[in-house]
């Protein structure tokens, strides 16, 4: 395998997506509504999958496409980052409100080790420059989506009950 060459472990991002999404969707009292405790919006089941489903694709066609040069090397270093950012956000919202964040078990277990091993992969092949931009791609994608689903949610909170 050349310095620059996308390792065939990087088809873990959207295998361990699935997984990750599953959780979020089915675990709990699902993601969507558990939102609803940090920001008194919910995000409805189908908005969720449509969201996701989008950004599984995106993350398919990238490996896809970015298999050779810096662009590999780049793009490990934004899905690390993504990956890992979710995986802690998981964890931190966890413990903020003191209920279980579902996609905190895929995420501590699948995504932050699996994003941890990307980033250290992408600055050990690249320059620091390009590990730098594709970390910060990465966070700024997160926030997008973010807003993305804060645009989708809707007003209110799940019963207290």
């Amino acid at each position: 395998m050349s310095a620059a060459t996308m390792p065939s472990w990087a088809w873990l991002f959207p295998v361990t997506y699935v997984l990750h999404v599953l959780e979020e969707a089915h675990a709990g009292e699902s993601f969507g509504r558990w939102i609803g405790h940090v920001i008194g919006r919910q995000l409805g089941l189908r908005e969720f999958y449509l969201v996701n489903g989008l950004l599984w694709l995106a993350m398919v066609a990238a490996i896809r496409l970015f298999r050779t040069g810096p662009p590999a090397v780049w793009l490990l270093a934004a899905l690390g980052s993504i990956v890992t950012v979710n995986g802690i956000g998981h964890l931190v919202g966890t413990l903020m409100i003191r209920v279980y964040s579902p996609g905190l078990v895929t995420g501590m277990t699948l995504w932050v080790p699996l994003g941890l091993v990307a980033l250290w992969w992408a600055r050990t092949k690249g320059s620091l420059g390009l590990w730098y931009s594709g970390v910060f791609v990465g966070i700024l994608l997160m926030v997008c989506v973010g807003l993305l689903a804060l645009t989708l949610s809707r007003p209110g909170a799940p019963d207290s009950g």
